[in-house]
């Protein structure tokens, strides 16, 4: 059995434990999902890595990077290992190892005699020897050097492991708008838009807002925290606005659905409804130029309707704004994939209104006092 194949059998039994690893177009690579956009490259040929992406753009990390957060890279670190201990035991009893980043045999030191050998001496070479097994074994992890079974008089071909192709970013124009955003810290997110956060949430947000060009100041995105759980919405404005940036975006049709006293449906625009009528849901059709046919959202009202705050005094206005949503985000997932509404995660919609205040100013007396 080549060394690749025993790779592939122990991180297959991996899978079988329960770890949700998952097949990608590399046959020799596994996936798994570690939750907020990171995922675990994990390869019998290569190192391993963690991806994230944002939707955006994706970036790899090494496993133990600062920049990949602890919640997330805690279970690949375990696969990790159970992983390496499991390499470890199947490799057990193999004494030498070919040394791929050179194509001359690997040489054996010449046996000392027993009698010759002090008990100190034996102690620094058993130490010295683990050392280098220990070397070795994280050389044929990243597949940089292989166990070799038969005498290493023979000389193998070097094999050459090319890098993971680097993901180039999106390319996105610089604006006053953007550089503001990239200016912001996870700071500023803790001490004006959500000061119950973590650091995590705080950055997970912040990265949201950078990568999707939102400006938190302008209400295109929250950063909400209710208990222990930190949620991220986008603005229905946002994504209006986005949506007619699009040069393919065609207009859209919007409305509620009524259940009919003889238990027919009927899809109306807008969101007029008569005080007997039966509210059950909301459609959209997003159209595209380069689409002959739209995008159809209809949504049902029971999958969202929390009984609070604004779905109670103006149901079908919030059923609509979620078959919008979801028809443009169907519409335009590189646009708007990632990005979600408040009422769509069931909370409050933390839209708020300015209240502008104005007093009456005695001009004469302004034109006096200059």
């Amino acid at each position: 059995m080549s060394v690749e194949s025993q790779k592939m059998d122990i991180l297959l039994s991996m899978k079988k434990k329960g770890y949700n690893l998952k097949d990608t177009e590399d046959p020799a690579v596994k996936s798994m999902d570690l939750g907020n956009g990171y995922s675990l490259l994990a390869s019998v040929k290569r190192e391993w890595l963690i991806s994230f992406n944002d939707g955006v753009q994706t970036t790899e990390y090494q496993i133990d990077s600062v920049k990949v957060p602890f919640t997330n890279s805690k279970d690949a670190n375990k696969l990790y290992k159970e992983y390496g201990a499991a390499l470890k035991a199947a490799l057990d009893g193999i004494e030498e190892y070919h040394d791929e980043a050179t194509e001359k045999p690997v040489e054996v030191p010449p046996e000392v005699p027993e009698a010759l050998v002090s008990p100190e001496v034996e102690d620094v070479q058993k130490a010295s020897e683990e050392a280098d097994k220990l070397a070795k074994l994280e050389a044929i992890m990243d597949g940089e050097a292989e166990p070799e079974t038969k005498p290493v008089t023979r000389v193998q071909k070097t094999v050459r492991h090319e890098k993971p192709a680097q993901r180039m970013p999106a390319v996105i124009p610089v604006s006053m708008r953007d550089i503001q955003i990239k200016e912001l810290s996870i700071d500023d997110i803790k001490q004006y838009i959500c000061p119950a956060a973590t650091d995590q949430e705080a950055f997970m947000f912040l990265k949201l807002c950078q990568a999707r060009q939102l400006n938190p100041f302008l209400n295109e995105a929250y950063l909400i925290k209710y208990g222990d759980k930190a949620t991220m919405t986008v603005g229905k404005e946002a994504f209006m606005r986005r949506a007619e940036a699009h040069p393919q975006f065609d207009g859209y049709e919007a409305g509620i659905i009524i259940q009919n006293a003889d238990k027919t449906l009927e899809r109306r625009e807008g969101t007029f409804i008569l005080k007997n009528e039966v509210l059950v849901g909301g459609w959209a059709k997003i159209y595209r130029k380069d689409r002959r046919q739209p995008f159809v959202s209809e949504v049902a009202l029971h999958e969202y309707n929390t009984g609070k705050s604004l779905w109670v005094s103006k149901p079908a206005t919030m059923i609509r704004k979620v078959a919008i949503v979801q028809g443009k985000r169907e519409a335009f997932p590189s646009e708007f994939s990632g990005m979600y509404d408040s009422a769509e995660m069931g909370i409050d919609n933390p839209e708020t209104i300015i209240d502008a205040r104005y007093q009456a100013v005695d001009i004469q007396e302004v034109t006096n006092s200059v």
